[in-house]
Formats: C-alpha cells, sequence, structure tokens
C-alpha cells in the first residue's frame, strides 16, 4: 500500500491513473517504428495516442455512415512482396 490505498479496484477512467503506482501500458494499434537517437521509444507519447485514438473514431464513424447509405466496403485487391517489380505491381 505505497500510495495509500488499498487493495481495492481504482477507476482509471475517471482520473483514478493518477493513484497508480506505474502508468499504464498502453498498446498502440500500429507499428511504432519512433526512435530518438537509434533507440526505439518504450511508451508512445500522449499526443500520438491521442492522435491514433482520433483516427480511430473517424473511421468507426464513417464507417458506420457509410454502411447507413449503402455503400458496399472495399474490395481488397491483393498484395505483392516489396521485392516485387514497379511494372509487375502496375500491371495487376
Amino acid at each position: 500500500m505505497p500510495n495509500g490505498f488499498s487493495d481495492e479496484k481504482i477507476d482509471v477512467r475517471r482520473g483514478g491513473f493518477l493513484f497508480l503506482a506505474e502508468p499504464l501500458k498502453e498498446r498502440v494499434a500500429i507499428q511504432d517504428l519512433r526512435s530518438i537517437g537509434g533507440e526505439l521509444l518504450e511508451r508512445p507519447s500522449p499526443d500520438l495516442l491521442d492522435v491514433l485514438y482520433l483516427c480511430q473514431r473517424r473511421q468507426a464513424w464513417h464507417r458506420g455512415y457509410a454502411g447507413a447509405l449503402g455503400v458496399e466496403p472495399p474490395r481488397v485487391v491483393g498484395g505483392r512482396s516489396k521485392h516485387a517489380q514497379g511494372t509487375e505491381v502496375g500491371q495487376a
């Protein structure tokens, strides 16, 4: 009980994260390749998380809006290896 609280659960959604002994581990929905001085960063910055969450909310809204209008989801055409020649990819 180093933080003065018992073992009761703290609701982090209502600002309870301020009382945690360590920050929460946040998982990023995309691969995080940011680095400083050649070293990968351990945790995403609050600004990066804000941008990612905002984009996810916008995508979810657009998905729902397009679905309400009857728009079909885009068809996935396929993929190519990063070693494929540009002419091969262009003709696909």
